[in-house]
């Protein structure tokens, strides 16, 4: 029912989805750009809408009472920032250990402007030997999903550079708060 109700609301709204998903049950997703609020909902619309269950990581300020029980029900891992958790390794002991096992990953971090992209996405992929779906929000199209994916690479920035290449036409919704795409 949700997948049904998810494909209405985009559509009514105008959105359009791609949907070139990994043939593998395990990957790490890049939502990218992330400059509003908004984007939150419209991927969360979107990975209903093709009917995937997906895990993502969000700052840990967001899962307070009232909603943070929502949140985590529908895949929200709360990340602090602040402390060493060990969040990459985390992820890629859960990855290994599960049958099915899908992460979102926003590499900029905020919905402001970064200096630079976290490579946390990166090394999960890497250290779990699964491909990086590349995953978008382009309000100037109104189109979301994922275009394609590959396994990452050894050479950290030559795989940011094809990142680059592909993210540099997707607008999100403040094109002020893009983040250039840099470790």
């Amino acid at each position: 029912m949700l997948k049904i109700i998810s494909n209405i609301v985009l559509k009514l709204m105008g959105w359009k989805l791609e949907k070139n998903l990994p043939p593998e049950k395990k990957f790490v997703i890049i939502a990218a750009p992330h400059t509003s609020n908004w984007d939150f909902l419209f991927f969360l619309l979107y990975v209903w809408a093709i009917g995937h269950k997906i895990k993502w990581g969000g700052k840990h300020t967001l899962f307070k009472p009232p909603f943070g029980f929502i949140l985590k029900k529908v895949g929200g891992i709360p990340i602090n920032r602040r402390e060493k958790t060990n969040f990459v390794d985390k992820m890629i002991k859960e990855i290994k250990k599960s049958e099915n096992f899908v992460i979102t990953i926003t590499p900029e971090g905020t919905r402001s402007v970064a200096n630079r992209w976290k490579t946390g996405f990166y090394y999960i992929a890497r250290g779990a030997n699964v491909p990086i779906a590349l995953g978008y929000i382009d309000y100037k199209h109104k189109l979301v999903g994922i275009a394609k994916y590959y396994y990452p690479s050894d050479n950290l920035e030559e795989d940011m550079k094809m990142l680059t290449e592909f993210y540099k036409d997707k607008v999100g919704k403040k094109p002020l708060l893009h983040s250039e795409i840099k470790i």
